[in-house]
């Protein structure tokens, strides 16, 4: 495991974004973790959160192959907006937008706030994916804006099969929109944590057993 993702997960612990026991999601199943990207809300953790964010773009995608940050209202907003101050702080300038919910009629008008979208190659940031909706609106809102999404970074990939399907959200929506999906951490980074840290060790088995039941290409 890369040091920066050993290191975000060390920064999500400390920041109650990860918890590990048992718990029940808007999926029903019952996840020996949880993840909760609101619960980052200080200056300071935004700072380290910019610098993961930018680790994870700088691993999997060349400067060459995008133009833009778009972030997803409304999560997106801000952590595309901290993964541009962390691509900076390496010396890339590069533009970020983002969408509002409602189409804005009066002062400058429009759906998109900040950089244009236009003929632009863009990466959409995130935290999470589940049900893939999040990718098709925002597939929707660049092929409308005449740009066209190359991919999409998120904070963790759960690596779980989907509600109805043995591929996850993330496998259909490479497969279904032709693009690139990188992760800052993924479940089996978890695991590998959990396995050399002695105070967490206790979960183990039930992240075992949560891959067996859940996981992509069981």
């Amino acid at each position: 495991m890369q040091q920066y993702k050993f290191n975000f997960i060390k920064f999500c612990l400390e920041n109650d974004v990860l918890r590990f026991g048992e718990f029940v999601l808007k999926s029903k199943r019952i996840s020996p973790y949880f993840f909760n990207g609101g619960n980052i809300n200080t200056g300071k953790a935004f700072v380290n959160l910019a610098n993961f964010y930018a680790s994870c773009i700088s691993e999997n995608f060349t400067s060459e192959e995008y133009d833009l940050l778009f972030g997803p209202a409304y999560k997106g907003i801000t952590l595309a907006t901290c993964a541009g101050i962390g691509l900076a702080q390496q010396g890339l300038n590069v533009p970020v937008s983002y969408n509002r919910k409602e189409v804005k009629d009066h002062g400058e008008g429009g759906l998109i706030v900040g950089a244009s979208l236009q003929n632009k190659k863009i990466l959409v940031i995130d935290d999470v994916i589940t049900a893939g909706t999040t990718i098709k609106e925002a597939v929707g809102i660049a092929k409308a804006q005449q740009g066209k999404i190359i991919g999409i970074v998120i904070a963790l990939n759960r690596q779980e099969i989907g509600l109805n399907s043995k591929l996850s959200a993330i496998e259909e929506a490479e497969l279904e929109f032709n693009l690139k999906i990188a992760s800052i951490i993924c479940f089996d980074d978890l695991l590998e944590f959990i396995q050399q840290d002695a105070s967490l060790t206790m979960y183990i088995d039930k992240m075992l057993q949560y891959r067996t039941q859940y996981g992509i290409n069981n």
